[in-house]
């Protein structure tokens, strides 16, 4: 199987040089998918060719993700260049709140939470009405949604109507370089202490 992988926000923050949670988690999957010793190929794709630089070997779709997105919400149609990407991929998986329309190839979105919709004191104020109707309009261009929790899980469903039975959630891994290894004796000291 083909997996096209949607980085755009992992691509801003490699041009930037600040990679946040979302950026954090694309890149953490694509690496492990490297190591994978499996007959499936996966592929960044990012929303515009400005992005496409800062992750040589990922496929663009034209535009910025915005201007698509609001193109299909208000005509239907899938992205612009989304049939020269179904020729590369067998599904799609939207790791980054990027959810694209992309006609008959499947997509899967990762969608952490929604913080915007429940705080909209948190986030920029420019445009968040529309920004908000066009995410929850994504959202349903999806066949299923990854959250982190259970509670996102519900929080999805309630703030976007979003059918609980479409949602799975599947808590984040932490990689292993993460773990210091404790030395049996310094383990018994602190089990002696406490």
């Amino acid at each position: 199987m083909r997996v096209g992988i949607g980085s755009t926000v992992l691509a801003k923050g490699l041009h930037s040089g600040h990679i946040d949670g979302i950026g954090t988690y694309t890149s953490e999957l694509l690496k492990a998918y490297d190591r994978l010793d499996d007959q499936d190929a996966y592929m960044p794709v990012v929303f515009g060719a400005k992005r496409r630089a800062a992750i040589p070997k990922a496929q663009a779709l034209n535009g910025p993700y915005s201007a698509s997105a609001l193109v299909s919400a208000v005509s239907g149609l899938p992205f612009l260049g989304s049939s020269n990407l179904a020729k590369s991929i067998d599904l799609f998986h939207a790791t980054d709140h990027h959810i694209p329309k992309l006609g008959k190839t499947p997509v899967i979105a990762t969608i952490m939470d929604v913080i915007g919709l429940r705080h909209p004191e948190w986030v920029n104020p420019t445009f968040r009405g529309l920004k908000n109707r066009l995410f929850a309009k994504a959202t349903t261009w999806a066949e299923s949604i990854v959250t982190i929790s259970d509670f996102s899980a519900l929080d999805i469903a309630d703030c976007l109507g979003v059918d609980p039975r479409k949602i799975e959630s599947i808590p984040l891994g932490v990689d292993n370089a993460y773990f210091d290894v404790v030395a049996e004796p310094a383990r018994q000291e602190v089990r002696k202490r406490y």
